[in-house]
C-alpha cells in the first residue's frame, strides 16, 4: 500500500524538544534547511519537486502559501516544522528578521559554522602573535579567506578584539633602517645577498682572461 505524502512527512517529524520545536530528521539541504519531496497527493498545492520542509509544514497543517510570501521561524531554527512555530512575511520581513536576531553577523550561530567563539578568540591570539593564515588555518582546517576575514574583522566582529600592530620590519643589515623585504633584508642589501650570497658586496670584478 502506498504511504500518502502526508505520512511520509509525520514520520520525518522528530519529537517536541524543550523550546517546543519538532526538528526534521529527514534531508536536510545545503543551507540547513529540511528538505522533502512532495508526491501527487499534494503536489498540485506545491508542485511536485523538493520543497523546505518547514513550508511543507505550514501547507499541510495551515494553509497555502501566497505567491511570493516567506515562512519564517520565530524560534530561528531551520530544522523546525512545528507549523505553531512557522508565519507569513514578505522577503523584506525574512531580511528584517535575519539582522534583528544577528544572523548575518554571528557566526557560531551560522548552521554550517566550524568554528566557535573559543576557537576564534584563539585564532586572534594566534594573529597577534604573528603566526601566518597559512599556519593558522591548517591548525583550524578553514579556509585562508576565513582567517582573513576574522583578520579584517569582516566576521565575528561581535568578538571583542583590538589588532596588535607590529612596529616596521627593519632591514637586519648593520645601520641599515630602511623596511626589509626578504630574508631580512632591505631591497638593496637583499639583491646584493641573491647576487653575490653577501650583502656586503656591491659587485664583484671580473677576471681576466
Amino acid at each position: 500500500m502506498k504511504i500518502s505524502s502526508i505520512e511520509r512527512f509525520k514520520i520525518k517529524m522528530g519529537s517536541v524538544d524543550c523550546n517546543g520545536c519538532i526538528n526534521w530528521i529527514g534531508a536536510i539541504n545545503k543551507t540547513g534547511y529540511g528538505s522533502f519531496a512532495t508526491g501527487n497527493d499534494i503536489g498540485h498545492k506545491i508542485g511536485n519537486k523538493s520543497t523546505r520542509a518547514h513550508r511543507v509544514s505550514y501547507i499541510l497543517f495551515k494553509g497555502l502559501i501566497p505567491d511570493g510570501v516567506c515562512v519564517l521561524h520565530a524560534c530561528d531554527n531551520r530544522k523546525c516544522v512545528n507549523p505553531e512555530h512557522l508565519f507569513l512575511g514578505t522577503l523584506k520581513d525574512n531580511t528584517q528578521d535575519m539582522i534583528k536576531k544577528k544572523r548575518h553577523v554571528h557566526g557560531e550561530i551560522q548552521w554550517n559554522s566550524r568554528l566557535n567563539k573559543n576557537d576564534v578568540i584563539k585564532i586572534m591570539e594566534f594573529l597577534d602573535e604573528g603566526i601566518l593564515h597559512s599556519e593558522i588555518a591548517r591548525i583550524f582546517n578553514v579556509s585562508m579567506q576565513t582567517i582573513a576575514d576574522i583578520s579584517q574583522r569582516k566576521s565575528w566582529k561581535e568578538i571583542e578584539w583590538t589588532k596588535k600592530k607590529w612596529p616596521p620590519k627593519i632591514c637586519m643589515y648593520p645601520g641599515c633602517n630602511l623596511k626589509f623585504k626578504a630574508k631580512g633584508y632591505c631591497n638593496k642589501h637583499f639583491l646584493r645577498w641573491f647576487k653575490y650570497g653577501d650583502p656586503n658586496i656591491v659587485y664583484k670584478v671580473g677576471r681576466k682572461s
